[in-house]
Formats: structure tokens, C-alpha cells, sequence
């Protein structure tokens, strides 16, 4: 769920820390701010289906292999910078 405010939050950090896979709205800034990271996008959340869900596993597995340093705060501030 959202935030105060229409941008990643502290939720989504965490679910990339269990190295599990965000669901999000669909928006320009929420992809460019987790370019290159898995996140499975929707228009809407009454499209997450089991379906839906089976046919991106492919996000799952390629979170189980990424590097967590990664959301280091100071590596997520560079990423972010890297992405305006």
C-alpha cells in the first residue's frame, strides 16, 4: 500500500530486504526509481491474480540472487541520483 506520499516507501524496502518481490502501481517514477530492481508493476491491485503472480516467478528467482548491499542507504541514494 501507499505511502504519505505517491513514491516508494519504507514498505517496499522492506519486502526487498525478505527478498521477496514489491507489488506496485504502476507509475513513471516508481519505475524509474526501481530500475533494475525485480518489481512486478500493476494498473491496479485487483489484477494480482495466482495467475499473474505464477507467470512473473521469474521476479522471485531473480530476487533470491541480489546483492542486498544493494538498498544500503548510501547505495540507494546514489542509485536514485543515477536515475533523475
Amino acid at each position: 500500500p501507499a505511502g504519505n506520499a505517491p513514491c516508494e516507501t519504507h514498505r517496499d524496502i522492506e519486502i526487498l530486504y525478505m527478498k521477496r518481490v514489491p507489488v506496485c502501481l504502476r507509475s513513471d517514477y516508481l519505475e524509474k526509481i526501481f530500475y533494475g530492481i525485480p518489481v512486478l508493476f500493476v494498473e491496479s491491485f485487483s489484477d494480482v491474480t495466482e495467475e499473474l503472480l505464477i507467470a512473473n516467478n521469474h521476479l522471485f528467482e531473480q530476487m533470491q540472487t541480489i546483492d542486498l548491499n544493494r538498498f544500503d542507504i548510501r547505495n540507494y541514494y546514489q542509485h536514485l541520483l543515477s536515475q533523475v
